[in-house]
């Protein structure tokens, strides 16, 4: 037995002004039922003479679902004070007050610890067991203990209150308290209180009614199955449509780069701050890259033009083989060196990075939290160690992109040894502890995701072992709850479905407080991600599934930025806000510069990517500035953007090819090899075969 529910449900109905209370287990029952349905109706009349039918429908529905139906309707007008659509106790009579984890999406992601505790966040926002709509990243919560997991999900847009409380301190039931109740938030109740300030009017012969569905099934104790079953039964949203496309897209990224307040000379700032100065401009050959892409991409002549002459402006400030600048989130700097022809140069500055990172972790995979000298925060003082997955996965890497950048044995055979430590240790955990610059250790973390992901993505192209699809599934789903997968506040606008929350707690635990408020930039880092794992997928309609999810925090990431009208700033025309306030379309600074949105930009339009690596067999990638195709185990088709020869940079072969041809011709190539890999030099479309 997962749950038990309410035996004594109370209904709550205004009379004469003052509120009437209804035990419903009074009420005459009848029950009819089929081979997969059954039906629980319930009859009374209320003090002021109104006849009642309350309706339970119970629906047998795939994937070990039940779908439950629930309506209250009235023979006259009505006003409702308490509705309980559902209410059940997980845990009682059976596994108690533990659990293995527990989710509610967007808002409580847990392991055996109590909901709505100072871990992460303090103060009022740590009362989160019945919050405002918008916070709900889409309609489910979830528990687990050991193999048994259970769910509830609901119609998003009935608009419930949704109670959550792990354990349960309401009823002291012994277990978990999951329920559905009227009015919510938007109707009649304040957030985390359970008054309802304002009646609900039904009308007569129609009264209010609410769908649910009850899963439970067999998984690893994690909340990996019942998102997988989630996901299984709800097909994603559909991409936002940007406005302008991916011209218009261009072209709002161009004006980032050329006219906002990060561009200074031949410099750009990470992000930009009215008044302060902690984001200093600094030489950045992402900039370059990102706007010579824009340069060859758009129509519009003129920003063409202005783009080229700010490149040809700010080349000359790098020395040669300085290529590893950046200003953006996530950016790998192995594209720099493509595009400067000194691809080999990557290879011999990267490896003794890459080997520091593997070298830096302890025995047991993981990487140590050193927290600052007082006064400064300590942020790992509410975690139970000192160490997180996002954290050691963010300090990989480097690691991980050199074992596919290089074909070394040695040292990939050492990368795995390190991944599959780091594996071990998280296996089954929460994403958390990726950004402890300034958030708790602890904390849940969608970077923690992504970071991870990155790490198995790696791992299973340099190896072709399954077992590391297996974990980057995991650690793909872990991402899902920080996504809106439903529009959070319709009534206000329709933009916000494909936001992203960065991390379920607070600045410093206490503000910004992050729940409800996306930070679209995390969201991209975990896009990159989605998307190198989607390319390295047998399973096609996984892979679509990962992409479309991709696609639409791209989409979103475009909508939520500085447009340059509508009384934009102008000075910060074209950067993506730090934050996004979904009722008030408020941006919040810092600004930040558009290659957080541009690098993997042009997948969600179906045009050539920016940048490129692809698995071609095991432990082969090709990697490039511009769409590959596979063809074949020693061929690629290329689609090479810029207008000038760069590196293509082919890893991983067991030796020298003996002969390379490009567009059916022979031709020479560097073959390096320490790091079983060559590269050529070339431009324009073609087929590379080896």
């Amino acid at each position: 037995m997962m749950a038990t529910s309410h035996l004594k449900p109370q209904f709550v109905c205004l009379i004469d002004g003052k509120p009437w209370v209804y035990d419903l287990s009074k009420a005459d029952v009848l029950v009819q039922s089929t081979t997969r349905s059954m039906i629980v109706m319930a009859s009374f009349t209320d003090a002021g003479g109104v006849a009642w039918k309350a309706t339970r429908i119970f629906r047998a529905m795939p994937g070990n679902t039940v779908n439950i139906q629930t309506s209250f309707v009235p023979d006259k007008p009505r006003e409702l004070l308490h509705v309980p659509f559902v209410t059940l106790f997980p845990g009682a009579g059976s596994f108690g007050e533990h659990k293995s984890q527990a989710l509610l999406a967007g808002v409580e992601y847990l392991v055996d610890e109590p909901s709505s505790d100072e871990k992460d966040v303090r103060g009022k926002n740590a009362n989160r067991i019945m919050v405002d709509d918008y916070k709900l990243a889409f309609p489910l919560m979830a528990i687990s203990y050991k193999q048994q997991w259970m769910s509830l999900s609901w119609d998003y847009n009935a608009f419930p209150a949704t109670i959550f409380d792990s354990p349960d301190r309401q009823f002291k039931s012994g277990g978990h308290l999951f329920a559905l109740w009227g009015p919510g938030m938007q109707d009649g109740r304040i957030e985390n209180d359970f008054n309802a300030y304002e009646p609900l009017s039904v009308e007569a012969g129609k009264g209010i009614s609410l769908d649910a569905s009850l899963t439970v099934g067999i998984g690893d104790g994690s909340m990996a199955a019942p998102l997988a079953n989630y996901i299984m039964r709800h097909p994603l949203p559909d991409v936002p449509k940007f406005e302008d496309g991916y011209q218009g897209a261009l072209e709002l990224l161009a004006h980032g780069w050329l006219d906002s307040s990060i561009h200074v000379g031949t410099e750009w700032r990470h992000a930009y701050v009215p008044g302060a100065s902690h984001f200093a401009p600094k030489r950045a050959y992402d900039a370059v890259l990102l706007m010579d892409y824009i340069a060859c991409k758009t129509k519009d002549a003129k920003l063409a033009a202005r783009l080229r002459d700010c490149v040809a402006q700010t080349l000359p400030v790098f020395p040669r083989g300085d290529y590893g600048h950046s200003v953006s989130h996530d950016y790998e700097n192995l594209y720099g060196f493509l595009y400067a022809n000194f691809a080999e140069n990557w290879l011999q500055v990267i490896e003794k990075q890459a080997i520091g990172q593997l070298d830096g972790l302890r025995e047991d995979g993981s990487s140590k939290y050193v927290a600052p000298q007082p006064p400064a925060r300590d942020y790992g003082s509410t975690h139970w160690t000192d160490h997180a997955n996002g954290l050691t996965a963010n300090r990989l890497l480097t690691a991980a992109r050199y074992a596919m950048g290089s074909g070394n044995e040695e040292y990939r055979k050492k990368f795995l040894t390190v991944v599959d430590k780091v594996l071990d240790l998280y296996r089954g955990d929460v994403p958390r502890g990726a950004q402890t610059w300034e958030i708790p250790l602890h904390t849940p973390d969608i970077l923690g995701s992504a970071y991870m992901l990155d790490l198995c993505t790696a791992a299973y192209g340099v190896s072709g072992d399954s077992k590391y699809l297996r974990e980057a599934e995991y650690w793909a789903l872990t991402g899902v709850p920080f996504v809106y997968l439903e529009t959070p506040v319709p009534s206000f606008h329709k933009d916000g479905v494909y936001g992203t929350i960065a991390v379920l707690g607070s600045t410093g635990w206490v503000a910004p407080f992050w729940v409800g408020l996306p930070v679209q930039w995390c969201g991209l880092v975990y896009r990159n991600a989605l998307y190198r794992y989607a390319d390295i997928l047998p399973n096609r309609g996984a892979a679509d599934y990962w992409r479309k999810m991709a696609a639409g925090i791209t989409i979103t990431g475009l909508k939520f930025s500085w447009q340059g009208r509508d009384g934009d700033d102008p000075k910060k025309w074209g950067l993506l806000p730090d934050s996004f306030v979904l009722k008030t379309h408020g941006k919040g600074g810092p600004a930040i510069n558009p290659g957080t949105v541009e690098l993997y930009m042009a997948q969600a339009f179906g045009e050539t990517p920016v940048v490129n690596k692809l698995m071609v067999r095991t432990g082969v990638f090709v990697h490039a500035l511009g769409g590959i195709t596979k063809h074949g185990d020693n061929g690629v088709e290329l689609e090479l953007w810029p207008s000038k020869e760069t590196d293509v940079l082919v890893s991983g072969l067991d030796g020298k090819p003996a002969d390379v041809k490009w567009q059916g011709k022979p031709i020479n190539v560097k073959w390096v090899e320490k790091h079983r890999a060559f590269i050529v030099s070339l431009k324009g479309e073609g087929l590379l075969e080896w």
